[in-house]
């Protein structure tokens, strides 16, 4: 049976890329991003023992991590939305998604493209669902939403797509 490190070592694995490309998304630095996703991990593994399971542990680690991003940018005193800036995100276009009428819509746009039309919490929900792979419970839990509210939000998210792309 494995031991709680030995666990702790094969989620961090398991986990570390998604968190790391949604905090580079986040913050537009490789460096900083590479800081919060350590910090996200070390005080995953300082909680550990904390953890109440009343989530998965992946939606527990995102949920952290969105906490240690809003702290870099409390600290950093930076006003401006974090997806205001000219990362080139369009390196992570969406392209293993499900193959139904949604994701072809949302596959023929980068993500650059989409974030500069949605609001804040439309983008994060994108990241979380299509980028991190995360159904609508997961992302519902790290945004502090009802699954329902998440989906609805998401079906209006794709309806105002439809509405640029014609």
């Amino acid at each position: 049976m494995k031991n709680k490190k030995q666990i702790f070592e094969d989620f961090y694995k398991e986990n570390k890329q998604s968190i790391f490309l949604f905090t580079l998304a986040k913050t537009n630095s490789r460096e900083d991003a590479l800081d919060i996703t350590a910090e996200t991990f070390l005080s995953a593994w300082e909680n550990l023992d904390n953890f109440r399971g009343q989530s998965t542990y992946k939606t527990w680690l995102f949920a952290i991590c969105r906490h240690k991003i809003n702290d870099y940018f409390r600290k950093s005193y930076k006003v401006n939305s974090v997806f205001d800036h000219s990362f080139e995100i369009e390196n992570y276009n969406i392209e293993e998604v499900e193959d139904n009428s949604d994701s072809a819509l949302v596959n023929k746009f980068t993500l650059k493209d989409l974030f500069s039309k949605l609001k804040e919490i439309e983008k994060e929900l994108l990241l979380l669902k299509y980028m991190n792979n995360l159904n609508f419970a997961e992302c519902a839990s790290i945004l502090n939403m009802s699954e329902t509210n998440a989906r609805v939000m998401h079906h209006r998210v794709i309806d105002k797509l439809q509405t640029f792309n014609n």
